[in-house]
């Protein structure tokens, strides 16, 4: 019998893309929002549920799904910024709670909609490498889009065109003093760090299960987005 580490490993290479370019997008709006949110994996969600409402109605693509939930992420991620996160920057408790009640709210209207039951999204059949070593088409696609999204986020921080959000991460009154809008370059941060969340995960998820418990606790523990998805 083959061992199972090599299969393991793969999956785990895959799954860990998704998760690796959704951490960047936390980290890239604790650098410059300056704000711990909790509310990330509601938005890492809502790619996943986008694919499944498509392929409901006939588009099995994820990669149909993926501009769709980024564009939707991004229109919420820049609402929130604008209209929660900005005015009530100074006072810095506030802000995990909100981004949290946000999150929880998001969990809510899910379930009314598509219900508190696992649902499946079927990504065609998979490849059959070399030792009967098992490739999915849609975690290989997921994978090299979160490497090309962190490369180009990468170059974008280290050019000129992110120069706006390493000087306001550095210090805000330099920036604003040399005529940039920080309030701006805030919420559009914000909201572009949700859309890249959103749009891998419409590209990933095959099997979502939502569980309230679960949830929860992760959701406290700021680590972890409120569905399980899987490549299988």
């Amino acid at each position: 019998m083959a061992s199972p580490l090599p299969q393991v490993l793969l999956d785990g290479l895959f799954a860990g893309g998704t998760y690796a370019l959704m951490a960047a997008g936390m980290t890239l709006i604790l650098g410059v929002v300056k704000v711990i949110n909790l509310s990330h994996g509601a938005f890492f969600t809502l790619g996943a549920y986008v694919a499944y409402a498509l392929a409901e109605r006939g588009v099995v693509s994820p990669l149909a799904a993926a501009p769709l939930a980024a564009v939707i992420a991004f229109a919420f991620g820049v609402f929130l910024g604008k209209s929660f996160i900005n005015p009530v920057r100074s006072h810095p408790f506030a802000l995990p709670v909100g981004t949290l009640a946000c999150a929880l709210l998001f969990e809510q209207a899910a379930q009314m909609v598509w219900g508190p039951h696992p649902l499946l999204i079927g990504s065609g059949a998979p490849w059959v490498g070399p030792g009967g070593l098992v490739i999915r088409q849609w975690g290989v696609i997921a994978f090299l889009s979160s490497a090309a999204l962190l490369g180009g986020l990468k170059w974008v921080l280290s050019a000129r065109p992110g120069l706006p959000l390493r000087l306001i991460a550095e210090d805000e009154e330099i920036a604003g003093s040399l005529g940039m809008d920080v309030d701006a370059i805030r919420y559009l941060t914000f909201g572009g760090a949700c859309a890249m969340a959103a749009a891998v995960s419409g590209l990933s998820p095959v099997i979502i299960t939502v569980r309230m418990p679960i949830f929860r606790r992760c959701a406290k523990r700021s680590l972890m987005p409120p569905l399980t998805t899987s490549l299988s």
